[in-house]
């Protein structure tokens, strides 16, 4: 009886193993076919497109294609021993993905400014920082000799002769500034600590403040000295303000 038991657990178990085997199998076929119908997709949409006006969205479809067969990506794939098996057998998808990548970049210019001619769209993408449309294309190496390779390396020459003979000239152009012309200040005024000029609005005699000597607002003001000016004078001692008040012009 425990022999028969043991048989039959030793079956099941099998049965499991060969279950799983069967079962990894052929999500490994799927990979692989997966891989497959996507570089041929890619390639099929590389092979119709205009390099020279790319279309926007298939550039960005035929990118996603191909970005199972760029290294820095497929390194994070939960079976990275079946990623390298499909790189090794596209070994130019990476640069496959960095051309479609380029052309997105360079469609995303001819989208935002659709009144530039071609040329002056790559001048754009080259000059700012932002796009990525010089990094794409430099990773292209200049020995391409995969699938497409005389309409990728075209393309690639046709980039870096214009960033090389228009674009560096002027970014290494040096920026003039020119001085600005000296102008005398008008009105009275002053220069301040950081040296800017400053209209001088009154005259620092011409006011006097209307506190008395214990710091409260005096309510009365009397010409009692005959000067021409307006004296302070106490009036009836209770304090209306302290610490406050205004400042009044002289007449």
């Amino acid at each position: 009886m425990l022999l028969v038991l043991a048989g039959g657990i030793v079956a099941l178990l099998n049965h499991q193993e060969e279950m799983a085997r069967i079962r990894l199998e052929r999500e490994r076929q799927e990979f692989f076919q997966r891989r497959e119908d996507s570089y041929n997709e890619g390639l099929q949409i590389l092979t119709e497109m205009d390099f020279q006006y790319p279309d926007k969205e298939k550039a960005m479809q035929a990118s996603l294609d191909f970005v199972n067969f760029a290294r820095d990506i497929a390194d994070y794939e939960e079976h990275q021993d079946w990623s390298y098996q499909v790189k090794r057998e596209h070994p130019h998808g990476r640069v496959l993905y960095n051309t479609a990548a380029a052309l997105g970049e360079l469609a995303k210019v001819q989208g935002y400014y659709p009144k530039f001619d071609r040329f002056q769209c790559l001048e754009r993408g080259l000059m700012s920082d932002s796009y990525l449309l010089r990094f794409y294309v430099e990773s292209i190496p200049a020995d391409y000799n995969g699938p497409l390779a005389e309409k990728i390396l075209a393309f690639r020459q046709e980039v870096m002769d214009y960033y090389t003979s228009v674009v560096l000239p002027k970014k290494n152009k040096p920026v003039v500034v020119k001085p600005v012309p000296y102008k005398e200040p008008e009105g009275p005024g002053y220069y301040d600590k950081d040296g800017y000029w400053q209209t001088k609005n009154y005259d620092e005699d011409d006011y006097i403040d209307d506190y008395d000597h214990d710091g409260y607002l005096d309510e009365v003001y009397e010409d009692n000295a005959g000067d021409g000016y307006h004296h302070k004078e106490r009036s009836s001692g209770i304090p209306r303000h302290s610490g406050g008040g205004t400042r009044r012009w002289r007449d």
